[in-house]
């Protein structure tokens, strides 16, 4: 089924293909407490869903608007973030603030977008109904919620007009300022991004996707959520909540439906390994897992060596571990590890690296330098480039300088943010002019073809 995905133009052709000829393909499974399978979605059933939904937005005239989605990581949050792109809406994946916490950043993030709708579940809105009425931007958005429209508006849906162009949603990051910002993604920057993930990790009839990442998250978003559409493989997923409870559940899930494919921060392939039990790994078949990409926050050597030995038992080797480099302006990942490929791990001198913003290798009796994790280096059309931040000119090998990259995935810019969009998105090369490259706000420096941040 490569050609579906070959021929699509926006995530909407792609699941329209998907319910045509593989209507009854599993696409989604919830885990409820990560453990008891609470409800599933196939092509077809996700597709009517989508249409449903947007019928709904569509009559309330909100394509190109944009609509906040507030839910728990659930089958509704899959369903209505579809929806939105079935009716041309541009979503904002949010999740609930929680009991006794601040609605501040969702009215931040509400007026920052022009948010004209609220996406939700009966239950979260009678919880946050009195606290919306109270903020003077959240009281006048409308509320629309999903699991209370019928599969009945499926026959008014009218596709919508979109291209690969269009933007499908954005994300907010808060910055090293903390304002909130709206990166723009469109359907290019997605299927770009997904098809780049799918040559480095690629699926076989065999995959199967397990995650417990937030899907408000980047990540949780494309590689949890996305990935496994995209390839037309099934998607078991349970909640943040499940796994930080109880680690065991993911591992657990990953050896009942053999899951192949998975992305998690660091923390979570430490937490397994202190919180798994001997009695519990005896439980745990983990062979068929090919592809852990550790993301989203800074991926510790040490951690890959705790994660790998601990687990060898089960059946994990080494070379499954995928070490990723991305953030939300790159739609998600800049780079990562090969799919078979042992992760790059090398010790280079401290005080060189501090002193002389240079990487060199440490020497054989050096045993204070630590080890860093190389995360592979551009891929497909994306072009990576170290720059002095100061003089904007390329470094040499091994020195270090801020990340920049180009390429299709880069993200659009920032919403209505104009300067800020200039700033981050639109860097060039002082000497040579060559661009335009989003600049990271990471460090990092090349060396043998290997990004080391």
């Amino acid at each position: 089924m490569q050609i579906i995905q070959n021929k699509a133009k926006t995530l909407v052709d792609l699941l329209r293909s998907r319910s045509e000829n593989q209507p009854d393909k599993l696409a989604y499974t919830f885990l409820e407490e990560g453990e008891k399978e609470a409800g599933s979605l196939t092509y077809k059933e996700l597709d009517v869903r989508a249409m449903s939904i947007a019928a709904k937005l569509q009559k309330l005239n909100l394509q190109g608007e944009r609509a906040l989605l507030i839910y728990n990581s659930d089958l509704e949050y899959i369903s209505a973030f579809f929806g939105c792109l079935y009716a041309g809406a541009i979503s904002v994946p949010l999740h609930p603030p929680g009991k006794n916490k601040s609605l501040s950043r969702i009215s931040a993030i509400a007026e920052d977008s022009g948010a004209k709708v609220t996406l939700s579940t009966a239950e979260i809105q009678n919880e946050l109904e009195k606290d919306f009425a109270n903020d003077g931007i959240l009281k006048n958005i409308i509320w629309v919620d999903s699991d209370e429209i019928s599969n009945k508006p499926a026959d008014l849906w009218k596709e919508p007009k979109i291209d690969s162009s269009t933007l499908a949603y954005l994300q907010y990051t808060s910055g090293s300022t903390g304002v909130p910002k709206g990166v723009m993604v469109n359907h290019q920057n997605l299927l770009t991004n997904l098809q780049i993930i799918d040559k480095c990790h690629p699926h076989t009839d065999e995959s199967v996707m397990v995650t417990w990442l937030p899907i408000f998250h980047d990540m949780g978003l494309i590689y949890g959520i996305l990935l496994p559409f995209f390839g037309g493989y099934p998607c078991y997923f349970m909640t943040p909540q499940a796994f930080v409870q109880k680690p065991y559940r993911w591992l657990n899930a990953i050896t009942k439906y053999k899951g192949t494919h998975n992305a998690a921060p660091n923390f979570a392939f430490e937490l397994c390994v202190n919180k798994i039990t001997e009695e519990q790994k005896k439980t745990l078949d983990l062979s068929t897992w090919t592809v852990a990409m550790n993301a989203a926050e800074p991926v510790r050597a040490e951690t890959i060596y705790r994660f790998a030995e601990y687990f060898n038992e089960c059946g994990f080797k080494l070379n499954y571990f995928c070490p990723g480099y991305g953030l939300a302006e790159g739609t998600l990942i800049l780079s990562t590890t090969f799919k078979d490929h042992e992760p790059a791990m090398k010790k280079f001198d401290d005080d060189e690296l501090e002193k002389k913003n240079r990487a060199v290798i440490a020497k054989a009796e050096d045993n204070l330098s630590k080890i860093h994790v190389g995360h592979s280096n551009a891929i497909e059309d994306t072009k990576m480039a170290i720059v002095n931040p100061n003089t904007l000119i390329e470094c040499k090998e091994g020195e270090i300088g801020e990340v920049w990259a180009s390429g299709i995935s880069i993200a659009q810019g920032y919403w209505q943010r104009e300067d800020a969009t200039r700033e981050t998105f639109k860097a060039y090369i002082a000497n040579t002019n060559e661009g335009p490259f989003m600049r990271t706000g990471d460090l990092g420096f090349i060396i043998d073809n290997e990004l080391y941040i």
